[in-house]
Parts: structure tokens; C-alpha cells; sequence
């Protein structure tokens, strides 16, 4: 057992970045139907087996760019790795619809024994909407008795804008070096198995208030690269 330790890190240490050789290397983890594992602070992953059971998730740290490792991947169905950026409307401040979070890249390299479908997702966070503005109101008066004068019952106030959309934020970038035991994966097509979805895109600008004009603007799309690794070693 303790060979076969040695061996899987010395594959991971010929695969990983230079920076990334001093993590720990998780022998076997096992991810529970609808359960939720949330990598380290470093968002570094590295993982001789991984099970992830139907809807399992693995959520990565906001604001670092994340790594996983895997020697062999046993993924269900409905499965996810997250990095995608919080919504503004979680940071409001003021009249102003806060900015989404950007989505942070994330690298990764797996070798897929078995494969249901598996989201990526990387999303830049949506912008928060602005609060509304108010109309003009006109102080309002009615005449009194007797002398025939006017008294003022409310008074006036002047027109607020609304308060302008947050931006989107930025999609975050997707790197997946993998391979597969004898399956080709089915990208951005809705199948029952070997299907990986990619979700990188930016996210929406938050819509002006009430008597607001000025529209969020939309996150930047990340950018997607593939290495098939199979492919390579055919050639």
C-alpha cells in the first residue's frame, strides 16, 4: 500500500505545476450523494481516487485561481466543480448596485474512469440592480377659513434618479487537461452519460432603478482550453 502511495504522487509530481509539488496528495476521496466538499484555503486539490456520487459537488475558495489533480475519477451524474463569482446582490451598498464577483480560473487535470455529466462552472457573478428613485412631489395646500389664505399640508420634495445596475463580473478561465478509459466526453451537449457542461460566461449588468438610466455592463466571457491526452498519446 505504501508503494502504491509513493508511486500515484510521483505521477502527480510529473504532472503538476512546480508550485503546487509540496501539497499533500489525498489517497482516496469519496463525495455523498448531494454533499458539498469545500477544498483548502490554498485551493489546491490533488487526489489519487475520486468518487463524486450523483449531484456531489466540489466548491473551491473565492478569490484564488484553483487546481484539482485526479489519477482516477469515478464522477456521477449531475456532478459540479465550482469557482463561479457571488452575485452583487449579496454586497449592496448605497444606491448603487454593487459588481458580481469574477469567476476564478481553475486548471485541472483528470483522468476519467467513469463519467455521468459533470458541470464546470466559472461564471463571472451578476450585478445587483439599483435602488429606485423617487418622483418629484409638489407641496400640496388648501385654503383656510375666514381670511381666505393658503396653508401647506405636506411638503415638497425633488426627484431622485434610481441608483445605476452593477457590473457583471468577469467569467473565470477553464483549463482541463484529461483522458478516459475508453469514452469520448460530450462537451456542452446534454447527454445521459460522458457529458462535461462549461459555464464560463460573464455575468449580467444589474438594471438601473426606478427612474434610473444607466444599465450594468456585462462580465467578460473566460476562455476555455482542452488537452485531450488520449489524442496525444495516439499520435
Amino acid at each position: 500500500m505504501e508503494k502504491n502511495l509513493a508511486y500515484v504522487a510521483l505521477l502527480l509530481l510529473l504532472i503538476i505545476p512546480v508550485s503546487l509539488k509540496a501539497q499533500e496528495v489525498i489517497s482516496r476521496l469519496e463525495i455523498k450523494e448531494k454533499e458539498t466538499y469545500v477544498v483548502g484555503p490554498d485551493n489546491v486539490l490533488l487526489v489519487d481516487t475520486l468518487v463524486m456520487h450523483d449531484k456531489a459537488v466540489i466548491q473551491f475558495n473565492p478569490g484564488l485561481p484553483a487546481f484539482i489533480g485526479v489519477n482516477n475519477a469515478y464522477v456521477g451524474k449531475s456532478c459540479k466543480l465550482v469557482t463561479k463569482g457571488l452575485d452583487g446582490s449579496f454586497r449592496r451598498v448605497g444606491i448603487y448596485g454593487s459588481n458580481g464577483h469574477d469567476g476564478d480560473p481553475i486548471e485541472m487535470d483528470i483522468h476519467f474512469e467513469a463519467l455521468g455529466s459533470l458541470t464546470i462552472d466559472t461564471r463571472g457573478g451578476n450585478g445587483d440592480n439599483g435602488e429606485d428613485g423617487t418622483a418629484e412631489r409638489v407641496s400640496s395646500t388648501k385654503k383656510t377659513d375666514g381670511d381666505g389664505t393658503y396653508q401647506a399640508i405636506s411638503s415638497g420634495s425633488p426627484a431622485r434618479a434610481g441608483g445605476a445596475g452593477g457590473n457583471g463580473g468577469n467569467g473565470g478561465n477553464i483549463t482541463l487537461t484529461y483522458s478516459t478509459e475508453g469514452f469520448i466526453p460530450n462537451f456542452n451537449r446534454h447527454r445521459n452519460m460522458h457529458t462535461i457542461i462549461l459555464l464560463y460566461k460573464g455575468g449580467k449588468g444589474g438594471k438601473p432603478g426606478r427612474y434610473g438610466k444607466t444599465e450594468g455592463k456585462e462580465g467578460v466571457d473566460g476562455k476555455v482550453k482542452l488537452n485531450n491526452k488520449n489524442l496525444a498519446a495516439a499520435q
